[in-house]
């Protein structure tokens, strides 16, 4: 961030303090020599640290990196710091530890560092910090619980074996008795000895089950059988008879169910547990393993929930970085050391804002909660989006880039645009993102069926970048699955966007292949079906409509009413717009922006710009009310929601409430322009 492109000294530190003031969160810099001395921090360190002013801060700290840490805390973090920074190229590091507040209060922060090296300071960190006490409480405590749940649960069954990979059969003991006092001692002891399931599972056939059963056990226990029984049920149990010691028979079970281990692996957990009594009963119940399976499937809805309704917390200040700095690099003047600056804070908040939205994504198709609409929409126009944003990344990294139609392709169909768009974004910006320069890609539609109102289109998506092997491109749609790992830091990847992609081609019922060669290149085709329009138009994608679009009336002198509730982000939109030469009233929430409306003379304001969620009265109640008005233009005015609220209800809800269209933030300043152009124009025309 701060190096030789950017000469950091007491001339330019005033830049970043300017930059500084404006962050959501905590940050300073630090040199990292001996005394740690600090060189800035922000407002809201002092207010992470409960201090009025600076002075208090220094008096606090002594205004040292040392000086913030705990002292219990210190020497593990520096050394934590040290090591994580000689491991990694990007010399970026991550830490929790303690702090001790101004009022004597101990919390809990987290903190991202990155070293760097400068003529005038010699080495520095710079860190992003922030209070994460009751997160970490919370973690805690969530551990405490659900290990309690575990070890209760745990009580039905007097053996727990994990088979950690079901290829290998590494097998290890979750829960059991060694010491003799259980029935399953002496097997349970050869297993860990042996480590390995085959044996383990032989083992403890031959000496505990029943002669009759022990033929069928053999079988149905196989690493074999399990991982096609577990392909079909969440979980499954056999039942089978054992020999006690003292020569009676008992029947056991063992319950069955599939776990996901860390980097991509299937591992299974195996619960035994006495039966006897059910089985004599003929009792039908219910059995503890799936008790905790169904615990676990809530846990996991649960933080889907946390992750959905964290979109818009985590949106709300990428808002303000990446709209803060687009306006930074507009500044006329700037050294062109500052300009390359800011463009690599661009370009690495927009990969943290794809990173989120992957995510937020994965976690969203894994919920079900993922909608597929079924409406009519421009195919042309989606093409040209697509042609035109991978085009110019192509151009940008020296590749050529094609595309061609075969056979009859509409002007219009009826499905998901929005879907269909971040398929081929997704497949077209891999193609860039690992072709090397020099190389090329190709982009073919073609018509492969045509049946009743259903047309079948195949999407080819051919590249001459860096390949796959054979043996990883089973993988490639395994969630965080990645042939090369150091690709994180060379292409930028998180291994989520093919995981998504097909789940969304699943999602609209159509299929999506790969082949490709190491070194050689990777080809895409992505099979959809959508519907014909009830009048459809045969022109080619390539082409233009030959209706002509009416005249932009442009935004100079337009009069835009902004209801937002966040300073910065009003401000953020202010400066957008003032590019413009547009007049912008600002409500501070949505109680206000209806007052405003309804006092101002009839089509005083040319659109309103409205957050969703605002005190006193949120986004959509204050749309539905300003569209209640008894005058016209409160009919006709634009309204275009601008906000975090990402998912595809939250654009339902705000076009049912009224509004006219929806954007995302954080806002792209173009398509912000574009929209309130094509809707003042439109309404313009109505008129």
């Amino acid at each position: 961030m701060f190096g030789r492109k950017f000469e950091l000294n007491d001339e330019t530190l005033h830049i970043v303090e300017e930059i500084g003031r404006h962050m959501p969160g905590g940050f300073f810099i630090y040199k990292a020599e001996d005394d740690q001395s600090l060189l800035y921090v922000n407002g809201a360190v002092l207010d992470i640290f409960g201090c009025d002013n600076i002075d208090e801060f220094r008096e606090l700290t002594g205004y040292t990196f040392q000086g913030m840490v705990h002292p219990d805390d210190y020497k593990e973090i520096v050394d934590s710091i040290s090591d994580q920074i000689k491991g990694k190229e990007e010399n970026l590091d991550y830490v929790e530890y303690r702090i001790i507040t101004r009022d004597g209060r101990v919390r809990w922060v987290e903190d991202y560092g990155h070293f760097t090296e400068t003529e005038y300071y010699g080495g520095i960190y710079y860190v992003f910090i922030s209070d994460i006490t009751e997160k970490r409480e919370q973690t805690e405590s969530d551990k405490a619980t659900r290990q309690a749940v575990i070890e209760a649960l745990m009580e039905s069954y007097h053996t727990v074996w994990l088979i950690k990979d079901l290829k290998v059969g590494n097998i290890s003991l979750y829960r059991g008795d060694t010491e003799g006092k259980t029935i399953h001692s002496v097997p349970i002891r050869r297993a860990l000895e042996q480590m390995y399931y085959p044996q383990a599972k032989k083992y403890y056939i031959e000496t505990t089950v029943d002669p009759s059963d022990q033929e069928r056990l053999q079988r149905e226990l196989s690493l074999e059988n399990i991982a096609r029984r577990l392909k079909e049920e969440i979980a499954f149990n056999i039942n089978y008879l054992r020999v006690m010691d003292d020569g009676s028979k008992k029947y056991f079970r063992i319950e069955f169910a599939r776990v996901d281990m860390p980097g991509g692996q299937v591992g299974v957990v195996c619960g035994f547990k006495d039966i006897d009594v059910e089985v004599r009963k003929s009792l039908d119940q219910y059995h503890a393993l799936r008790d905790a399976l169904a615990a676990a499937e809530q846990a996991n809805l649960a933080k889907t929930a946390f992750l959905s309704n964290m979109s818009h917390e985590i949106r709300t200040p990428m808002n303000a970085i990446i709209g803060l700095n687009s306006i930074a690099m507009k500044e006329e003047g700037l050294p062109d050391s500052t300009r390359e600056y800011l463009r690599k804070i661009d370009s690495s908040a927009t990969h943290l804002l794809s990173i989120i939205n992957d995510i937020l994504d994965m976690s969203r198709i894994e919920s079900g909660k993922v909608i597929v609409k079924n409406e009519e929409f421009s195919f042309s126009r989606i093409i040209d989006q697509v042609n035109t944003m991978i085009g110019e990344q192509c151009k940008e990294k020296g590749l050529s880039y094609e595309c061609r139609c075969k056979g009859q392709i509409d002007h219009y169909y009826i499905g998901d645009d929005v879907k269909l768009r971040q398929v081929l974004i997704n497949i077209l910006g891999n193609a860039v993102k690992f072709t090397p320069e020099g190389g090329r890609v190709l982009f073919r539609i073609e018509e492969k069926a045509r049946f009743g109102r259903k047309v079948t289109l195949s999407f080819i998506i051919e590249d001459s970048g860096i390949g796959m092997s054979e043996e990883y491109l089973p993988h490639l749609f395994d969630t965080f699955s990645q042939e090369d790992y150091s690709s994180t830091s060379r292409f930028g990847s998180t291994g989520l966007g093919m995981a998504i992609t097909k789940n969304i081609v699943e999602l609209m019922n159509g299929q999506i292949d790969v082949k490709s060669k190491k070194g050689v290149g990777t080809t895409f085709t992505v099979t959809l079906t959508f519907e014909e329009t009830r009048e459809k138009d045969l022109q080619p994608p390539d082409q233009k409509p030959d209706a002509e679009e009416p005249a932009s009336t442009g935004l100079a002198g337009r009069r835009i009413l902004l209801a937002e509730d966040i300073s910065v982000n009003a401000e953020i939109i202010i400066l957008i717009l003032s590019m413009r030469d547009v007049k912008v009233d600002l409500a501070h929430n949505g109680r206000e922006a209806v007052d405003m409306f309804e006092n101002s003379a009839p089509e005083y304001y040319d659109a309103i710009l409205m957050d969703m969620r605002m005190p006193e009265m949120d986004g959509l109640e204050a749309t539905r009310l300003i569209r209640a008005m008894d005058r016209q233009d409160a009919r006709l005015v634009p309204i275009i929601a601008l906000t975090a609220n990402a998912f595809d209800e939250d654009v339902q809800r705000s076009l049912q409430a009224g509004l006219d269209a929806h954007l995302t933030k954080p806002v792209e300043a173009e398509s912000l322009y574009g929209t309130l152009e094509e809707l003042i124009n439109l309404g313009s025309t109505a008129q």
